[in-house]
């Protein structure tokens, strides 16, 4: 397995360059292919619905006012994405190249179109942190379509360029499905990391063996993985974050909701803690 497609999602914001740079390392490192899209929310989502107190004509008004915005602001960032590739030197083409190096070009989704639909057959999703981008309900909406498709998701913080393809890396291990598809996804990074950690924090369905388990299993794929005690009597979240500490790690990886969104959302829980709180690039899938 490869990651010859990867689905960069930009909104305008200084995430962007990040989100680029971050794609173009994984495109270098595995003769990828960029696909560049506007990851705006649909402009019809922000017009009120009829019987409102609004006429049907103003609505209609409202409608095309937001769709002419998105278009500016999704002209704006495609106009970014133009810039950042002459800068970069890479060739624009509409997919990877039979040569091996890394080509990129702008995909514009309809205003219609759901991002993960857009992206559906994308090796890997390179995204900003959602919380950057809107409230909270808007923050879930934003998850759910990200993850609705079953691609793995890299979600980028701001403030620091990343080092995801031969860094440290550090794996969530829970023994849930969704932690296996994210370790299968991320299957290709891992072979090319500089060394790998693997943390198992206690619950009530994962057994003390449980990381040496996962790192037999990653030794058969030619991964040489090392085990991370977890921090004695702290929450997962809280366990994790120390272990990243620990082992000074460039990438978490990680499944996503292994438990109720709902309730991770409402109570919290360690997907929610580190979409709302990353300091590193976590990758996530579900």
């Amino acid at each position: 397995m490869s990651l010859r497609v990867i689905a960069a999602h930009l909104d305008g914001s200084h995430a962007d360059q990040h989100i680029l740079d971050t794609a173009l390392a994984l495109a270098e490192a595995f003769g990828g292919h960029i696909d560049a899209t506007c990851a705006l929310p649909n402009p019809t989502l922000n017009v009120p619905a009829t019987g409102r107190g609004l006429f049907p004509g103003v609505v209609k008004d409202l409608a095309k006012q937001a769709e002419v915005r998105w278009q500016e602001q999704a002209d704006k960032i495609a106009h970014g994405f133009h810039k950042w590739r002459a800068a970069h030197g890479v060739p624009e083409m509409v997919k990877p190249s039979a040569s091996g190096i890394a080509t990129a070009a702008w995909r514009e989704a309809s205003k219609s179109e759901a991002l993960a639909k857009a992206s559906s057959l994308a090796d890997i999703l390179v995204s900003a942190l959602p919380v950057e981008r809107a409230p909270a309900t808007e923050t879930l909406d934003h998850e759910l379509s990200l993850f609705q498709e079953g691609r793995p998701v890299l979600f980028m913080p701001k403030g620091k360029p990343a080092r995801v393809v031969d860094g440290v890396i550090l794996i969530a291990w829970n023994g849930s499905p969704q932690a296996f598809h994210a370790i299968t996804a991320a299957l290709p990074i891992l072979k090319k990391a500089k060394a790998v950690h693997v943390c198992s924090v206690p619950e009530k369905a994962i057994t003390a063996d449980a990381a040496a388990e996962l790192v037999r299993y990653l030794d058969w794929h030619g991964v040489k993985a090392k085990i991370v005690a977890p921090a004695k009597g702290k929450s997962a979240a809280v366990a994790l974050e120390a272990a990243v500490k620990q082992t000074k790690a460039d990438l978490l990886v990680m499944g996503a909701y292994t438990h109720s969104r709902l309730r991770e959302w409402v109570l919290g829980g360690v997907t929610q803690h580190y979409i709302s709180d990353a300091k590193i690039p976590v990758l996530m899938a579900h």
